[in-house]
């Protein structure tokens, strides 16, 4: 090779590197530059364990089985009546967080009870009867994917004079940190090169909530990918009747959500006070940026506030009675998953460990729940198969490759499995229930949180409750749950691990793209 020759080669081989420097400075430059937002107020709450009187809790569940002889659905549905007795109760104020508040249905054509609508119309006619009832409804942006595609009710209820909060998923940690880093680094660029094309705004894609419904656009889109939520299922009320009562559970009015298996707490009293102070920070803060309130509302939303804080100050908590040893706190977010894995790390020898659960995947947990077999504990679980998701199919993940890992168990411990028999809905319910008859253990925990690490590791905005020294109130879920268990009478409400068990190959995909999400948050 001459010197010319070498010179050339030099100089093809340092830009060759240079473009690779810069490659990789690109590449790496937003994990450098991207800092996770500290958790905002109300996040991570765990109140005080608050005595209570067993009057004041009600266990609400609902189901939809199967009849093996006339081979139609059975459906019992109880808590949306109960959310619409509460608000017909009110009288000094209404307060709603809620996650999923549409008509939407996915790709499914069963026909649903309209609950968005009915839950819409139940408050604006209690608006219109009592004209200064205030009354608050936060919800998630999820709810008009990300943009304006929001149902007409919301329109309703701001004229009827209810101010709506979208709830500011800018001020949640971030759960999809890989894609969040590269979007907040490079976001401003892309999104002013898009905004000239005229392409970010363009309606261009299908609507992933209502497929046959106006298309969403690219900025829509990218805010969606974030998989931030305010996923709390909460409504706190008071009358001058019943004072102030609270309804925490994993129900959405969604009507393509109406079928689902569902769990909730009714409750009365200090705790629900606790609550709404987290509660209210939640929607003030998010209110502070004018383009999550509904229509710009601000005057009303403040003017609510006030007269919410005004009511629940002169409240006072009912003195519970010193004769009950029943207590109950409330969990919201990280908080969720620090008590869950204490309460199943704990359990041993003698106790009964009952979970009911859509999605379980958090590691920390499966570690507390194999833990909990370990030490002697019975466990079972009742699972969701991950299959049907609002008319669409999925492929079971994250449930069944879990499950595999979790039966590993089950050769030498007390550790069993069922599925769920679901039939387009979903098995929505996210509970656990410990209980010794020797040492007088009684734990039910239950809420909106799904056992994953967005819903429960302080990513997403959660709400649970957990009761402890709760006889009655466990005595009803494990006499629910052995009926699940056992497929009692006609009905088919499980099957057996075998049936959706995975083996092979498609257990171990299953597994890893299971376990990258997990721990990508994609």
């Amino acid at each position: 090779m001459t010197t010319k020759e070498t010179n050339i080669f030099r100089r093809h081989f340092r830009k060759k590197h240079r473009a690779l420097l810069i490659l990789l400075t690109l590449l790496l430059a937003p994990f450098l530059l991207h800092h996770q937002p500290p958790s905002p107020p109300g996040f991570n709450t765990r109140s005080k364990a608050h005595p209570i009187s067993s009057d004041k809790l009600k266990l609400l569940i609902d189901s939809t089985t199967f009849n093996q002889e006339t081979e139609e659905k059975v459906i019992s549905q109880y808590i949306f009546d109960e959310i619409l007795a509460s608000i017909d109760r009110a009288d000094q104020f209404i307060y709603l967080d809620l996650f999923l508040w549409n008509p939407w249905k996915g790709l499914s054509t069963e026909n649903y009870r309209n609950l968005s609508q009915e839950l819409a119309t139940a408050l604006i006619e209690k608006k219109q009867s009592l004209p200064d009832l205030p009354i608050l409804v936060v919800t998630d942006p999820i709810n008009r994917i990300y943009g304006n595609h929001e149902p007409t009710f919301f329109h309703e209820l701001s004229y009827a004079g209810i101010p709506v909060v979208f709830t500011d998923l800018e001020r949640f940690p971030d759960s999809n940190f890989i894609y969040a880093a590269y979007a907040k680094t490079y976001g401003k660029l892309i999104h002013g090169v898009l905004s000239k094309t005229g392409l970010l705004l363009k309606p261009s894609l299908q609507n992933p909530f209502a497929p046959n419904e106006s298309k969403i656009s690219l900025q829509e889109f990218r805010r969606l990918l974030y998989f931030k939520a305010n996923h709390r299922k909460v409504l706190i009320t008071q009358s001058t009747q019943n004072g102030i009562e609270m309804i925490v559970g994993s129900f959405n009015p969604a009507d393509g959500s109406a079928f689902h298996h569902n769990m909730a707490i009714r409750t009365r009293g200090s705790i629900a006070l606790e609550a709404l102070q987290t509660e209210l920070a939640l929607s003030s803060w998010s209110a502070s940026n004018l383009e999550n309130v509904f229509q710009k509302s601000s005057g009303t939303f403040v003017q609510t506030v006030e007269k919410i804080i005004a009511i629940k100050s002169e409240e006072r908590p009912t003195p519970e009675g010193t004769t009950s040893s029943t207590k109950i706190t409330w969990l919201t977010d990280g908080a969720i998953r620090q008590e869950l894995v204490t309460q199943l790390s704990q359990a041993g020898k003698g106790d009964q460990v009952n979970i009911a659960l859509f999605y379980l995947s958090d590691r920390k947990i499966i570690k507390a729940i194999k833990q909990a077999a370990l030490n002697g504990a019975a466990v079972r679980l009742v699972l969701d198969a991950n299959t049907d998701s609002f008319g669409r199919s999925k492929p079971g993940i994250p449930n069944r490759p879990v499950a595999a890992e979790l039966m590993k168990l089950s050769r030498k411990y007390d550790l069993s499995i069922r599925w769920a028999v679901t039939h387009g809905e979903q098995f929505h319910g996210k509970a656990l229930c410990i209980s010794n008859p020797v040492t007088n253990k009684n734990i039910l925990c239950l809420g909106s949180g799904n056992w994953t690490r967005r819903n429960v590791g302080g990513l997403n905005a959660e709400a649970n409750l957990l009761i402890e020294e709760t006889p009655e109130l466990v005595a009803q879920f494990t006499n629910y749950y052995d009926q699940i268990w056992t497929n009692e009478g006609d009905y088919i409400f499980t099957t057996d691990y075998t049936s959706l068990s995975e083996t092979g190959v498609t257990l171990f995909w299953k597994y890893w793209f299971y376990r990258i999400q997990e721990a990508t948050g994609f």
